[in-house]
C-alpha cells in the first residue's frame, strides 16, 4: 500500500513539472542565488491570462511581482529563464517586459526570448 502511494505521488510530481500552475506571488519572487525561480515559466500563462497587467502603476506591478530584474525610464523586466549551460555568458534568456507610458503605468507587455 505504501509503495503504491509513493508511486502515485511521484508520478503526480513528475507530471506537474511540465504543466502550468497558478501564479503565486511568493514563489514568483523567490530566487536561487541570482537566478529566477524555475516556477516562473510555469506561472507565466496564468499570470498573463488571469491578471490585468496593462494599466498597473509601477508600484502596483512591484506589489504583484516583487522587485524587477531590470528597470529604466520606460521598461520594467522580469527574468523568466536564464540558461548559462557551462559558461558565464547566457545561451538562452526568456523575460517578461513591461513597457511603461509617460505616467509610469503599464502600456503593454511582451514575452521576449533570446538565444545565442
Amino acid at each position: 500500500m505504501l509503495k503504491r502511494l509513493l508511486l502515485a505521488v511521484s508520478i503526480l510530481g513528475l507530471l506537474s513539472c511540465n504543466h502550468n500552475i497558478k501564479f503565486e506571488k511568493i514563489a514568483w519572487s523567490t530566487k536561487d542565488d541570482v537566478l529566477p525561480c524555475a516556477c516562473r515559466e510555469q506561472m507565466l500563462k496564468d499570470l498573463t491570462a488571469h491578471y490585468k497587467l496593462v494599466g498597473l502603476t509601477t508600484q502596483e506591478l512591484k506589489n504583484l511581482l516583487g522587485e524587477a530584474d531590470f528597470t529604466d525610464s520606460n521598461l520594467v523586466s522580469y527574468d523568466i529563464i536564464i540558461d548559462y549551460e557551462h559558461d558565464i555568458d547566457p545561451v538562452y534568456i526568456k523575460r517578461l517586459d513591461f513597457e511603461l507610458s509617460k505616467d509610469y503605468t503599464v502600456k503593454t507587455y511582451q514575452i521576449h526570448e533570446w538565444k545565442k
